[in-house]
């Protein structure tokens, strides 16, 4: 599965999961006390949605670091890649181009020893999208639900909020600190 098709999909179910969270909130101001009510809807809208989309959005860097290994044994494991030869430079030569066909980046192989190849890998392909597909969508939806559960009136959506701003600023924040320390070991030690 594309990790294009992942971010879109964490977005739309986001808007959901934030329109989802800012209707509940409603209601609870249209019930309760304006007093007892701790954070504005606004805030339990966010909360939701970034239980929603966060955790796919790690789910959808994972999966796409992990798929094509997964997507690779398998086709390797199939009964097609036995008759692959051993020399590894030849075999991954056929291994990438019967990929490409497979992933539409070509039409077609030139090396006939990759043909037999394109089938399984489209194969792999198709069924580890569809089980990564499912577990980002269980993911969300689990998520999702648990954090739609516990909004109450009284609820501190925003300091959650604010904690998990915070947090993605402090880790933005660190990376390009990282990066400043790699870019000057780069120059010192070259």
């Amino acid at each position: 599965m594309s990790p294009a098709f992942l971010i879109l999909l964490a977005l739309g179910l986001g808007l959901i999961g934030w329109l989802a969270g800012r209707a509940r909130a409603w209601t609870f101001v249209r019930k309760a006390d304006a007093a007892i009510i701790s954070a504005r809807p606004i805030y339990h809208a966010w909360y939701v949605a970034l239980w929603v989309a966060v955790p796919l959005l790690l789910f959808a860097i994972a999966w796409s670091a992990l798929a094509p290994t997964l997507v690779m044994q398998s086709v390797l494991a199939s009964p097609e890649a036995s008759q692959l030869p051993a020399f590894s430079f030849v075999r991954d030569t056929l291994l990438s181009e019967a990929r490409a066909v497979a992933n539409g980046s070509a039409s077609t192989v030139f090396n006939p020893n990759a043909r037999p190849l394109v089938a399984p890998f489209r194969e792999a392909m198709n069924f580890y999208n569809w089980i990564g597909f499912g577990l980002g969508l269980s993911i969300a939806l689990i998520c999702g639900v648990w954090a739609y559960t516990r909004l109450k009136p009284d609820f501190r959506a925003r300091s959650r909020v604010e904690k998990l701003i915070m947090a993605v600023l402090l880790m933005a924040s660190l990376v390009a600190i990282l990066t400043t320390f790699g870019i000057l070991a780069s120059l010192v030690f070259e």
